[in-house]
């Protein structure tokens, strides 16, 4: 069986307000995307309105996981403005 890991990432809250508006539906979009990759038994590295550190923390595991050769395919799905709130 071919293994996937994937990273998920959804923000509707940016650690800089003052640059980027609060979106409303990223976090749920990227939630229901995880939810699909796991009934799809697909690994899934998730992360949610966290810090720039903390989405820096996860990306670092979906790579390490990726040079260990952990997985046969990769995954990414990142909600941004531009494709989660169209206004």
């Amino acid at each position: 069986m071919m293994k996937v890991i994937a990273l998920v990432v959804g923000i509707d809250n940016y650690s800089h307000p003052e640059f980027f508006k609060a979106l409303k539906c990223a976090l749920s979009d990227a939630k229901a995307v995880a939810g699909v990759f796991s009934q799809l038994k697909i690994e899934v590295i998730e992360s949610y309105d966290e810090s720039d550190d903390e989405v820096r923390t996860r990306l670092d595991e979906f790579t390490n996981k990726i040079q260990a050769k952990s997985a046969d395919t990769v995954k990414t799905y990142n909600v941004t403005p531009s494709t989660a709130d169209p206004t």
